[in-house]
């Protein structure tokens, strides 16, 4: 009897070595699927995110331009005069392309969300904070055109009062931030240089028309980065009571 029960328990174990191999490969295959899964969740969330991105831009670009055309005629009714119209398509254009690339790169070169997207992020937000603050301190006089209006004065309050041109500089760091948290780099690279070359071609359009607005006054400030020496009302020692002026934006 003895070895009878030997013979079983040594017939027995092939049997249970088989179930315990299928038992290990089924979780195995549940785990793969289950990350999967996740994966694919994550991807979908992903691209959610990125949809509302661009829906956002889109919608941020339109109702600017809503807003220029109304700014445009109350700036006509008051004389104004618009200058560098040829650019300006020029400027449209570069917008839409950065766009349509930045849907293409994550369409066809697709790398995922970039490992430092929490810190390009934090960038994106800071920037449009700025660029809120410039359109919002030039009030009706914000334009996506270049228009001054004859005996006006520049204006020189919110970020105006440290540099002449707080929204470009907003725009620069959004067009290389949106796409590197995208991590669209070949999209960051290719359009943050075309963005400069436009730029340098507006501001200098833009700066010859500001001169008609006490533009060497304005020249004393610099053009991108706040510097205390050079703040106009301590160069001017005056106190600017409700200013007045045009500025344009590319945004």
């Amino acid at each position: 009897m003895v070895l009878w029960s030997g013979a079983a328990k040594s017939a027995a174990a092939p049997e249970e070595t088989k179930y315990a191999s299928l038992a290990g490969r089924s979780r195995c295959l549940a785990g793969i699927e289950n990350a999967g899964r996740r994966l694919l969740k994550s991807r979908q969330r992903a691209t959610e995110m990125f949809i509302v991105l661009i829906i956002f831009l889109v919608a941020q670009r339109v109702s600017e331009l809503v807003v220029s055309k109304r700014n445009q005629r109350w700036a006509m009714s008051r004389g104004g005069i618009e200058t560098g119209r040829g650019q300006y398509s020029v400027i449209v254009i570069l917008h839409a392309l950065f766009l349509l690339s930045l849907v293409l790169e994550r369409q066809y070169l697709p790398r995922g969300w970039d490992p430092l997207w929490p810190f390009w992020l934090g960038i994106l937000i800071l920037s449009q904070l700025l660029r809120a603050w410039s359109e919002l301190s030039l009030g009706r006089f914000w334009n996506t055109r270049i228009i001054v209006i004859p005996g006006a004065r520049p204006v020189l309050k919110g970020p105006y009062r440290f540099i002449r041109h707080p929204n470009y500089v907003a725009v620069v760091i959004e067009i290389l931030a949106i796409p590197m948290l995208c991590g669209a780099y070949l999209t960051a690279g290719a359009f943050s240089v075309l963005n400069a070359v436009v730029l340098y071609w507006r501001i200098r359009e833009e700066e010859r028309a500001l001169d008609l607005l006490e533009g060497d006054a304005l020249r004393r400030l610099p053009r991108f980065m706040p510097d205390k020496r050079k703040r106009l009302n301590e160069q001017t020692g005056r106190n600017d009571g409700p200013d007045q002026g045009t500025r344009a934006t590319a945004g």
